[in-house]
């Protein structure tokens, strides 16, 4: 099968998501949700964890109870997982971090420009933030001293 479907992140703290025991295809699509989409750090006991985009820094025991599977399901799924050469791990005695391989299979590439047909030809899409940037910038009304003095009048 060919295509994308697009899942937002904030899915995976649904309820509906997390109310039962997770299925192995289910623990599989959100190890790809909660992996990284840019590096980041966290620190742990004072030691500073570096997280690059397609990790997650989550250990057995707290996958274990968000998935409602014991420790060693977790662990051997996470083996499972490495044997068929979907993840890598590297274990330490801070953390765990796993490493999604080919993670950038499973997101669509921003790179790559989309067109949309219009009367006047393709038109680039544009970037969403910046646009509503822009909308934030037009209707919000600036608090300059006059929009102060109207705004006490108001009042």
């Amino acid at each position: 099968m060919d295509g994308w479907v697009k899942i937002h992140r904030q899915m995976s703290e649904n309820d509906l998501w997390t109310c039962e025991p997770f299925s192995r295809g289910q623990a599989w699509v959100d190890m790809i949700l909660l992996a990284n989409h840019k590096p980041n750090f966290f620190y742990k006991r004072g030691v500073k964890v570096n997280v690059e985009r397609g990790q997650l820094a989550w250990s057995e025991l707290a996958l274990s109870e968000r998935w409602k599977w014991s420790r060693n399901k977790v662990r051997k799924f996470l083996k499972d997982l490495e044997k068929e050469h979907q993840i890598e791990q590297q274990k330490t005695n801070v953390t765990q971090i796993v490493t999604i391989k080919n993670y950038d299979k499973f997101q669509e590439k921003d790179t790559k420009p989309n067109t949309k047909w219009t009367p006047n030809g393709h038109q680039m899409d544009t970037n969403k933030n910046e646009k509503n940037e822009k909308n934030k910038r037009i209707y919000q009304p600036e608090m300059n001293f006059y929009n102060l003095l109207l705004v006490k009048k108001v009042i």
